[in-house]
């Protein structure tokens, strides 16, 4: 799957250290709000290629 985009709205972390991400964790932590929203309360699928009521 190397080259393959998709579509997201998880903030893309590949070349940020640790280190960086505690120092910027202000600025992160609106993307973490919406990662633990969609945790707590996952969206079902309604496309055909999954089973119904899967949920992401």
């Amino acid at each position: 799957m190397v080259g393959m985009e998709i579509d997201t709205t998880l903030v893309d972390l590949r070349d940020v250290s640790l280190d960086q991400v505690r120092r910027d964790f202000d600025v992160l932590q609106p993307a973490v709000e919406v990662l633990l929203q969609q945790v707590e309360r996952p969206r079902f699928n309604i496309g055909s290629t999954s089973p119904p009521g899967r949920a992401d």
